[in-house]
């Protein structure tokens, strides 16, 4: 059984369709046991698109996990990086844990972020020429 996640970031300045921004969610499960029908495996940081919603100041993003790790209990953070190298990290442990439902239940868990964060400016890059 799959547990789809739902991120949204609300109120994000400074989008531009020339800085990439992705997303991870750390603390994740790697597998699923089929006979068990469990979660299984050592914790990882599973890496997804962010969708920029320029119209709504968003960055969104919704995708499948076998659910967060069984072995470890542990933190669970949202990173978001950028191609200027830089990133954001907010702790979505509890938001996780306690969006989790009951063991028969299809998960669906929604997260928002409204923390107001400034994307840095999509300056710079190469700037190639060639000199006679």
């Amino acid at each position: 059984m799959t547990t789809w996640y739902t991120i949204e970031v609300c109120n994000v300045e400074n989008m531009d369709p020339m800085l990439d921004v992705s997303g991870a969610l750390s603390g994740m499960c790697e597998g699923w046991r089929l006979k068990e029908g469990v979660s299984a495996g050592v914790s990882v940081t599973m890496p997804f698109e962010l969708e920029r919603r320029y119209d709504e100041k968003k960055l969104v993003a919704r995708f499948p996990t076998f659910g967060h790790c069984p072995v470890s209990v542990g933190k669970h953070t949202f990173f978001i990086y950028t191609s200027r190298q830089t990133y954001y990290d907010f702790d979505v442990t509890d938001k996780i844990h306690d969006g989790n439902g009951g063991v028969d239940e299809p998960k669906e868990i929604h997260i928002v972020i409204d923390d107001g964060i400034k994307l840095p400016p999509a300056t710079g890059g190469m700037t190639p020429s060639v000199d006679g």
